[in-house]
Formats: structure tokens, C-alpha cells, sequence
């Protein structure tokens, strides 16, 4: 192995968990995924449902 070559960090995948709806998983979520996206990193999300809140559909 190269010494010199970079070697990529390992992806994370986080499950957001909560007792009860709107306790603000996807919120938390969608924040985590902006902050990322502002740091450069790749950020995908296969599903949001928003439950027809605003709030959430405002930060997709």
C-alpha cells in the first residue's frame, strides 16, 4: 500500500429515532444534512414526509 494515497473516510449512516410524531426527527435531520452540504459533504436522503408540515417542506 502507498503511504502517500488518501484514503476516504467511512460514509455514516444514522437513524434518527423519537417516541412519538413531531418530536422533531426530521427536522433534526434535514438541519444535519444542510450543515453537511455547507461543510462539503455529500448528503443524500432517499425519503422525507413532511406530514404536510411547513416547517419541514420549507428546509427540503
Amino acid at each position: 500500500m502507498n503511504q502517500g494515497a488518501l484514503v476516504d473516510p467511512a460514509g455514516k449512516f444514522r437513524i434518527y429515532l423519537g417516541v412519538a410524531a413531531g418530536v422533531g426527527k426530521t427536522v433534526a435531520m434535514l438541519d444535519e444534512g444542510r450543515s453537511g452540504l455547507k461543510r462539503g459533504a455529500d448528503v443524500v436522503m432517499g425519503f422525507v414526509e413532511t406530514h404536510q408540515r411547513t416547517n419541514v417542506a420549507a428546509r427540503l
